[in-house]
């Protein structure tokens, strides 16, 4: 048989519902032989088809069979039948983001004014205008990630979430791009429907998480990383102290530049793209669309689907009608005419 005139049903359980349809007319029969009798021992035979409408055996029968046939339309119906091929075109699937935004005391620097996380934060509620239908979920990390909002559409709850970032959220210091990246996955539940990407805003520096070992985790379930790069790769910058001043390490004062290699390499392993945005201003709303946006809108443009008609309305509507003439054949008749 042809796949195309094979009938397919969305809720095949509801046929169950047909085996009730033998019960149902065996009781519409005891119930016409029931009343039948009634008549005759109250009249008699004589006297009740005078007295009485006629209740003819015929008629009852074709009632019988529009209401068994009516209620039998109705549960195909609510099966869902489909048969026949119709093409539609693919529409533009949504994405699963997750922002994973460095909050370590690096990215307080100020050679990326006014800060490079002040910097980060402002482009992503840029970004936050651009997502139309996309779930974004934020993560801050220094030394342990923490997820500051779950894969959501509500862009208040993550504007919210974006502008209390900072170094007091996670906890201890440091920095762990690894274990940014192994949080972010466990965020995105496998959804082979939708395309999953990891958006990394840090300055690259990192304490042996593992960050290759987490990228060949993300490249196997189809996730792509894209970093941005942030700070000076070469001179640096002071990392401002709790409280004023400048951290210090040994009496010497720390500083941090922008290490691109990492950050690089995580992109590079899973499909994604490296911006090293050092201390530059740069157009966070565009990488994306440009990205990971329009990876997706290049894969499904001219695609169709083919799929099966939906074909219930067939049968409720001849299920409605059948039951509207069995209540037609329902009415009260008239009383034959006496004898003279």
């Amino acid at each position: 048989m042809d796949p195309e005139d094979a009938v397919n049903w969305r809720h095949p359980e509801a046929l169950l519902l047909l085996w009730f349809l033998p019960l149902a007319a065996a009781c519409f029969h005891f119930a016409w032989q029931r009343r039948r009798r009634h008549r005759l021992l109250l009249f008699g035979e004589a006297l009740a088809e005078r007295l009485t409408p006629p209740d003819r055996r015929g008629r009852a029968v074709l009632q019988m069979l529009f209401w068994c046939a009516g209620w039998a339309a109705l549960v195909l119906a609510l099966a869902r039948p489909r048969f026949g091929v119709e093409w539609e075109p693919v529409r533009e699937r949504g994405a699963d983001l997750v922002v994973c935004l460095d909050v370590s005391r690096s990215m307080l620097c100020g050679d990326v004014p006014p800060s490079r996380l002040e910097r980060a934060r402002s482009d992503l509620l840029d970004l936050l205008a651009v997502l139309e239908g996309d779930r974004v979920g934020l993560i801050l990390f220094a030394g342990r990630p923490v997820l500051a909002c779950p894969l959501t559409t509500d862009r208040d709850f993550l504007r919210a979430a974006l502008l209390e970032a900072g170094p007091g959220l996670a906890p201890r210091g440091g920095s762990m791009l690894g274990d940014a990246v192994r949080a972010a996955l466990q965020a995105l539940e496998p959804r082979p429907d939708r395309d999953q990407a990891i958006l990394l805003l840090s300055d690259g520096e990192d304490q042996d998480s593992l960050p290759g070992e987490a990228a060949r985790e993300a490249r196997e379930r189809g996730v792509r990383i894209f970093t941005i790069g942030l700070g000076d790769a070469e001179e640096g910058a002071r990392v401002p102290a709790p409280g004023g001043g400048w951290m210090l390490d040994e009496g010497q004062v720390v500083w941090s530049r922008m290490q691109p290699e990492v950050l690089r390499e995580l992109a590079l392993r899973t499909g994604g793209a490296f911006v090293e945005a050092g201390t530059r201003d740069y157009d966070l709303a565009r990488i994306y669309r440009e990205t990971l946006a329009g990876l997706r809108r290049a894969r499904d443009e001219g695609e169709e689907r083919r799929r099966l008609r939906e074909r219930f309305q067939l049968f409720l509507a001849a299920g409605l009608l059948l039951l509207a003439a069995a209540r037609l054949l329902d009415r009260p008749r008239a009383l034959p005419d006496p004898a003279p």
